[in-house]
């Protein structure tokens, strides 16, 4: 079951990312939102190698075979927005790190992503 506030993150993200396209890209496809920002739920382990973008945040770097990731097809170069109810667009790679220790073991960890294989 996802967060409360879970609902909320995902379309104040989805707004932000979309603005930030317009803004670079000079327009967002209505197509794009639903193909390249996805909201996941894992079990652990999660199957995800996480590493710090250039720029800031965090980005997938590796996808562990036959794991619920590797299901969900998740790919290196995603980046997270999102971890549950909490932003980690610009996040380093350590604060991601120590949310998901602190994360109970029992709950699934809800992301939400961008893809950037599409």
């Amino acid at each position: 079951e996802l967060p409360p506030a879970m609902p909320f993150s995902i379309m104040s993200h989805i707004q932000r990312w979309k603005k930030d396209k317009e803004v670079h890209d000079g327009e967002c496809q209505l197509e794009d939102l639903f193909t390249r920002v996805v909201a996941v739920e894992l079990e652990w382990p999660l199957g995800l190698n996480l590493g710090g973008k250039s720029g800031g945040g965090v980005q997938v770097t590796g996808v562990v075979d036959g794991t619920a990731a590797a299901k969900l097809e998740l790919c290196e170069g995603d980046s997270l927005l999102a971890i549950g109810s909490i932003d980690v667009e610009d996040a380093t790679i350590e604060h991601v790190m120590e949310l998901l220790e602190q994360w109970p073991p029992h709950k699934p960890v809800t992301m939400l992503l961008v893809r950037d294989a599409y």
